[in-house]
């Protein structure tokens, strides 16, 4: 007989664990390491390139693939 109270205790248990666990991620990703270069500033596709007649689009700060069957690279 599976016990439903001790079923829930473990659900309630790992979904606080996983909420605490969030602000830390947040944070690290503010970071950035020495040497680091990013590639994607959020806004526009300045340094990269659409091969094979790709067409991407930026949209609320993420890369959107729109047509086509090409690729892009930095």
């Amino acid at each position: 007989m599976v016990h439903y109270r001790s079923v829930t205790q473990a659900v309630i248990a790992v979904a606080a664990l996983c909420v605490l666990g969030m602000p830390n991620v947040s944070l690290a990703a503010d970071k950035a390491e020495e040497g680091f270069v990013s590639l994607f500033d959020g806004k526009t596709l300045d340094g990269w390139h659409l091969m094979n007649g790709a067409k991407f689009v930026v949209e609320d700060g993420v890369l959107k693939h729109d047509v086509g069957l090409g690729w892009l690279r930095s």
